[in-house]
């Protein structure tokens, strides 16, 4: 009987006549090689379709509402500030309606940032929903504690703490409640699904920033034996999301082992993101994060330390130029500074974006 329901929304769906892919999908699922929540999971992915209404405006009148808002005083800064002077200075700030991926290989910090940032966008009045696909809310929590108290992630984790210490985390309580930031940890495995709750947190609860981390343990019935396909799908409909829908997205991204088995300084390039070109050409911004001292560089080309600091290596940028930024990481490596100066590191043409 579940089965007749799945069918008949399905062939709702189609049009009178049956093609081949409808046809391969029924035969997958009769050979059970889908479960019946899987079928209908593709199905919604692959056939919930809207109506599409022209919403078309001329330039004109484009322009002249925009003339009169300016006028009025309406018009409302899209841009959200990372509060990194630097950072900000090179990228122009994130924008509402950008979809931008922070890549990094393991170990170089990218959640821990992303702590930090979350935390810079509340309190700077934009509320911000974190999904958390690599750690559970309480791995998450541990490391929002973390960076609010300057204490180290292993003492926080094990309650290793002296008086001092303790009488910050109790503090936390009451700074950390005054943010404007929710999290979740369930992974959806229909894509529809998951875009569906995003409009809903923005619509509903004002959400202005999503953080995903991280983009790779996003995933869709669609395309099940290729995964470079649904990766591409994936930044896509973020990206459709993004921008019609006016909320930043930030996601994180795993880079490809092939960073390792390079010679050289193993800065990261775009052609390292993991799993699909699409990562690169749908993403608004792509940033990487480096850290000399991690491949125990401990000094740069002119003998300053690189102790503690974080290069953000803006690859891509749709509304800026691409060079590098540089941050500071703290004794715990709990939560960052700004840096001073822009670096303007050359790299080989390969690595930066064809905008």
């Amino acid at each position: 009987m579940q089965l007749e329901c799945i069918l008949k929304l399905y062939f709702c769906k189609k049009t009178t006549m049956m093609n081949t892919k409808a046809i391969t999908q029924i035969k997958d699922f009769l050979n059970k090689q889908l479960t019946v929540e899987a079928l209908k999971g593709l199905i919604i992915d692959d056939y919930e379709e809207v109506k599409q209404v022209d919403t078309s405006e001329s330039l004109s009148s484009l322009t002249n509402t925009y003339i009169k808002d300016w006028q009025a005083q309406k018009v409302e800064s899209s841009f959200i500030y990372t509060g990194f002077p630097t950072l900000d200075a090179l990228t122009g700030g994130f924008c509402l309606g950008d979809f931008i991926v922070v890549a990094a290989r393991p170990g170089m910090g990218k959640t821990q940032l992303m702590v930090d940032l979350t935390l810079r966008f509340s309190r700077a009045g934009f509320p911000v929903h974190y999904f958390t696909f690599d750690l559970s809310k309480k791995g998450l929590t541990d490391r929002f504690i973390a960076c609010e108290s300057g204490i180290a992630l292993h003492q926080v984790i094990h309650h290793q703490l002296n008086e001092e210490e303790a009488s910050k985390i109790w503090a936390c309580d009451k700074s950390l409640s005054e943010t404007l930031v929710g999290i979740s940890e369930d992974i959806q495995q229909s894509l529809t699904g998951f875009i569906a709750l995003c409009v809903d947190l923005v619509t509903n609860k004002g959400i202005k920033v999503i953080v995903i981390d991280y983009l790779q343990l996003l995933s869709t019935f669609r395309f099940k034996n290729n995964r470079e396909q649904q990766i591409a799908l994936i930044t896509r409909e973020l990206k459709k999301m993004a921008r019609a829908h006016k909320v930043c997205v930030i996601a994180t991204s795993q880079l490809s082992r092939s960073v390792e088995t390079r010679g050289g300084d193993k800065r990261p390039m775009l052609s390292d993101l993991r799993e699909s070109g699409a990562i690169e050409q749908d993403a608004d911004k792509v940033l990487f994060l480096y850290r000399p001292e991690y491949y125990q560089i401990t000094e740069d080309e002119y003998g300053n330390s690189t102790i503690g600091q974080m290069e953000v290596m803006v690859a891509k940028n749709k509304t800026g130029i691409t060079s590098t930024a540089n941050l500071m990481v703290n004794e715990h490596f709990t939560s960052f500074s700004d840096g001073g100066g822009i670096y303007d590191i050359t790299l080989p043409a390969d690595r930066l974006s064809e905008i």
